[in-house]
């Protein structure tokens, strides 16, 4: 089992994850889609795309990045 880094506890209540090993710092990239679906989402609309390994809709940002559902990416060994 993948054992987790002890954090240590900072101000207001938060947690220090950056020895956490389970912990991806978001990218400049994820960041770019995070603010992009905001701007969709607050005006009504929801953006979706389709699996290109079984069709399905995705709707996650890590899925809209690589275009392809947990399953599918796990499946063709893709690092999300």
């Amino acid at each position: 089992m993948n054992e987790a880094a002890p954090k240590t506890q900072l101000a207001a209540g938060y947690f220090d994850s950056s020895e956490d090993r389970r912990y991806d710092v978001p990218t400049p990239e994820d960041r770019e889609v995070a603010a992009a679906l905001k701007i969709v989402q607050n005006a009504g609309y929801w953006v979706a795309v389709r699996c290109t390994q079984c069709g399905h809709p995705l709707v996650s940002p890590k899925s809209l990045r690589t275009h392809m559902g947990p399953k599918c990416a796990a499946r063709a060994g893709v690092r999300r």
